[in-house]
């Protein structure tokens, strides 16, 4: 079992991952300066990780807590629709790269191509 120095947290981002119906789950990626790397998905972790980030001393080294991850933990108002949005952007967009990529390689194996002549 490994655990994340809460005190000494260093990053804090969000992974948000799709199903066919949307969002099917967020989970909040804490690294401490040790740099261990934890997922945190339930509602007493993140209760956990809000008041460990509320009472860091404004002085001091302070972590890098993305956009997204605040709104996810409730520290900002905007909400996580941008994240949202850009993650599914860059999931579709990763997939058509992927495709094209699988595609031209098909096309230059000899006689494997997608295309071929009907006789």
């Amino acid at each position: 079992m490994r655990t994340v120095d809460l005190s000494a947290v260093e990053r804090v981002r969000v992974l948000t991952r799709f199903s066919s119906g949307g969002v099917s789950d967020r989970v909040l990626l804490v690294r401490d300066r040790d740099g261990v790397c934890l997922g945190l998905r339930e509602t007493t972790d993140r209760c956990r990780l809000r008041r460990a980030l509320e009472r860091r001393p404004p002085h001091g080294p302070q972590p890098h807590v993305s956009r997204a991850a605040l709104a996810h933990l409730g520290m900002r108002a905007d909400g996580t629709g941008p994240h949202t949005a850009l993650s599914r952007l860059a999931t579709v967009l990763g997939l058509c790269g992927y495709l094209s990529a699988v595609v031209v390689v098909a096309e230059q194996i000899p006689g494997q191509g997608l295309t071929h002549e009907c006789r």
